[in-house]
């Protein structure tokens, strides 16, 4: 998310993207057909912008100026996100039956862990905690090929 937010930053864009956010909502209800999916990808991007907003808050309290090296998003970042998407959907698949065998204590572990993005962790993997992901559809993450 530091490369999102340094792009953003020069930028001068919003860390709010609708538009990309309900892309890949879309894109996860089209190759999963789950619920639980895009209910999981929801608090993944909220994640992402606490981070980015975090990242600006420093960043304005350091009267940054632009970055020298950024990557394009279109070609660098992107790329990357909808790669790491792609492998989340397939773990999350790969793991489910034990996600929803062990229900809301198997994310606690990672809502004692503390890291400086500490909210965007535990934001992250509040679906895996509050038992919400098991009350959603809970066909396979990833549609057979």
């Amino acid at each position: 998310m530091t490369d999102v937010a340094k792009t953003k930053w020069n930028r001068g864009s919003e860390i709010e993207d609708p538009i990309r956010e309900q892309q890949l909502l879309s894109d996860v209800g089209v190759k999963t057909q789950t619920e639980w999916a895009q209910h999981f990808f929801r608090f993944q991007i909220e994640a992402a912008k606490q981070v980015q907003y975090c990242l600006f808050a420093q960043w304005t309290v350091q009267h940054q100026g632009s970055f020298s090296e950024v990557q394009d998003p279109r070609t660098g970042i992107c790329p990357k996100l909808d790669q790491l998407t792609a492998e989340l959907l397939q773990e999350l698949a790969k793991q489910w039956p034990e996600l929803s065998k062990s229900g809301p204590s198997q994310g606690n572990k990672f809502m004692q862990e503390q890291s400086p993005s500490e909210i965007a962790v535990r934001l992250a993997v509040l679906p895996l905690v509050d038992g919400s992901i098991l009350t959603s559809d809970h066909r396979p993450a990833m549609k057979s090929k």
